[in-house]
């Protein structure tokens, strides 16, 4: 995923209606996706944001090796994305609550 081009991203991992969440963006909402945490996350993430050219916020837990967190964020970003620390999303959530988005969330976080 860290070189893989936005065409094979759209190849290997398909969104199926996007139009219904750009839909719901354009109306000006805020818009959960939510998928199991077995999933693929990076492929997801990279798979959303090139499918639906809108603004994402993925909500992650920091990995505590400063090198391999930099690494996530590069790749999970790759296409524009936007990462917010599990820790950090009420105050995120609230700072941009009128600003229509998609929210990635892996569907067993639990942002306090």
């Amino acid at each position: 995923l860290y070189t893989m081009s936005r065409e094979e991203i759209n190849r290997r991992f398909v969104i199926r209606n996007p139009h219904i969440i750009k839909d719901r963006l354009d109306k000006g909402e805020i818009v959960l996706g939510l998928a199991a945490h077995f999933f693929h996350w990076e492929g997801q993430t990279l798979a959303f944001k090139a499918a639906v050219d809108t603004r994402l916020e993925t909500v992650y837990h920091r990995v505590t090796n400063q090198f391999f967190d930099n690494l996530m964020k590069e790749i999970r970003g790759r296409f524009g994305g936007t990462l917010v620390d599990k820790d950090d999303f009420t105050r995120n959530y609230l700072k941009n609550r009128n600003v229509p988005r998609l929210i990635g969330l892996a569907a067993d976080q639990r942002p306090h």
